[in-house]
């Protein structure tokens, strides 16, 4: 135990008296030893000494509360501001722009840009006409060959018996592939601006007025490049999606009751 505080030197002797063990101290100085220091204890003595009545840890408590009791601790107070560490200040000059500096206004995106951000679209289409007023227009997937399955030709075969068409040609179309060859490809409005080009040759040439688009991305492509005359275009489902889901097949016929009046009356006059 340290002996260097009073305290704990008391401390030191109240549990040696509390566990019975006799204190000693030298009568004669040995030689080469420092001198002893004397303490004064008035209240120890050999007869005082007795057999300890109590655990040694309470004794230990006792003995921690007489040191608590007659040295009390010292309160420390540190400011917390001292602890911050001490950050040197930069000051950075930020140069202002001009009063007299006119606002940029965002310019509006030509028609031309924004095509060219649409994604990008693959597909071929086979152009039939089918009689002198009406011509069908069928879609074909891009990686598939540009002609139509025995079940695809069978629906259409007897689609446009339906509408009224006794003979259809069917066995020379007009082949369309977006991208086209050796070009660019594009979006919707692209692709439907070169296959509206694709529709007024042909038109032109065959003197058809109605256009019977089997196929939904057709019918998009052509209505992103401004679609086409009142009436001229009747899409409905693609061939490969009817005969794929027969359910189809009903609101597909449905859909083509106004084209069937309209080619009747033609057909009167």
């Amino acid at each position: 135990m340290p002996t260097s505080a009073p305290s704990s030197e008391l401390r030191k002797l109240r549990i040696l008296q509390e566990m019975g063990i006799t204190l000693y101290l030298p009568r004669y100085r040995l030689p080469g030893a420092a001198p002893s220091r004397v303490q004064p204890w008035p209240w120890l003595s050999p007869r005082e000494v007795t057999a300890p009545s109590e655990s040694l840890a309470s004794v230990v408590d006792a003995a921690a509360r007489e040191e608590a009791h007659s040295a009390p601790p010292r309160r420390v107070e540190v400011n917390a501001e001292s602890r911050r560490p001490r950050v040197p200040q930069i000051e950075i000059e930020v140069p202002q722009a001009p009063a007299s500096t006119p606002t940029e206004k965002p310019v509006a995106k030509p028609a031309a840009l924004a095509a060219a951000n649409e994604a990008e679209v693959r597909f071929q289409a086979l152009l039939f006409p089918v009689a002198p007023q009406l011509a069908v227009l069928a879609f074909v997937p891009a990686l598939a060959q540009p002609q139509l399955q025995e079940r695809e030709r069978n629906l259409l075969y007897n689609i446009l018996r339906w509408l009224g068409v006794s003979e259809p040609q069917l066995r020379s179309p007009r082949p369309f592939l977006w991208p086209i060859p050796n070009l660019p490809g594009g979006g919707l409005t692209l692709a439907g601006a070169s296959l509206r080009a694709f529709l007024d040759q042909a038109q032109r040439e065959e003197k058809f007025a109605r256009v019977l688009v089997f196929g939904g991305l057709l019918n998009d492509a052509l209505e992103a490049a401004g679609g086409g005359a009142a009436g001229e275009l009747h899409p409905t489902y693609s061939l490969q999606e009817m005969t794929a889901v027969p359910a189809l097949k009903r609101e597909c016929w449905l859909s083509l009751i106004p084209l069937q009046r309209w080619l009747a009356q033609a057909r009167r006059q």
